[in-house]
């Protein structure tokens, strides 16, 4: 692109001002407009181009190619690095997929055995009577989570079981 070429162009004539210099081609001293290089004085670098021999302009372009050549082989393996860091980015992702699954599974588990001795836990607490409605009220409260209780009692059953049991 354009823009691309003209940030190489500068990055040129800022890197390479003292191989200029060694081959005889002395860029004028206020080419740059700014501090930080950043931008150039676009008619001052006409004028200076137009006002060089052909041998000179030769030398400035032979400059400007092998100036080129290193960016791109630069560009080159600055790409291959960026591919390699992302090949070992995935390859980091798959490693710890496999981890990660089955630290899942296992948290699950220990969730639910710590579950389950609650329950039984508090199920011993229970009247007979309370015991048997819940047994028969759990599977669908498990099923449906609205499902309310038909019994008196069933709602105030369910509080106590969702608060220590659930931890609602």
């Amino acid at each position: 692109s354009v823009n691309r070429e003209t940030i190489r162009f500068q990055k040129f004539l800022h890197n390479r001002r003292f191989s200029l210099l060694a081959n005889g081609l002395a860029p004028p001293q206020n080419i740059f407009s700014t501090s930080s290089y950043a931008s150039i004085d676009v008619r001052l670098v006409a004028l200076w181009l137009s006002s060089l021999t052909p041998e000179e302009v030769g030398r400035f372009h032979l400059l400007r190619q092998r100036f080129q050549e290193d960016q791109d082989l630069r560009d080159q393996a600055l790409a291959e690095e960026n591919r390699s860091m992302v090949r070992d980015a995935v390859s980091l992702e798959q490693e710890r997929l496999a981890r990660e699954q089955d630290m899942g599974r296992r948290f699950r588990q220990d969730t639910l055995r710590r579950r389950a001795r609650r329950l039984e836990a508090w199920v011993r607490t229970l009247t007979a009577s309370q015991a048997d409605r819940f047994l028969q009220l759990l599977p669908l409260w498990q099923a449906d989570e609205a499902a309310p209780g038909s019994q008196e009692g069933d709602e105030d059953l369910r509080r106590r079981y969702n608060r220590q049991v659930l931890f609602d």
